[in-house]
């Protein structure tokens, strides 16, 4: 499953010479270091962010659920499945759908949380 897209640019190397290389490296590096002190603390709201500047993409419904999944958010993700369009969230295994393993899961979790 792709991931949702950090950054859209690509880089062209000219010759590959060692010293090249190692710079293009920690470039990128930097660039990464600098993402991630940005989203520290605020995952959530820059998936979504970024998960919106996407059009649809192979696997957008799971990148949504499985994010909705780890923040806890369980009447959010069963909202999102009973709204799709979609009859599979994209996946199946063994005849089970995503959609219905979701929802089998938040199911479980929000029994727990009501006890």
């Amino acid at each position: 499953m792709s991931g949702v897209p950090v950054v859209d640019d690509y880089l062209k190397m000219e010759s590959f010479e060692m010293a090249d290389f190692e710079m293009l490296i920690k470039d990128a590096l930097n660039k990464l270091n600098e993402l991630l002190q940005e989203v520290n603390g605020k995952e959530e709201e820059w998936f979504y962010a970024m998960e919106k500047k996407c059009d649809i993409y192979y696997g957008g419904d799971a990148l949504r659920l499985m994010m909705l999944l780890h923040f806890e958010q369980y009447e959010e993700a069963m909202d999102y499945i009973n709204k799709s369009d979609s009859y599979s969230g994209g996946f199946v295994d063994r005849n089970v759908s995503l959609y219905d393993r979701v929802l089998a899961h938040c199911k479980t979790k929000t029994k727990k949380s009501q006890s």
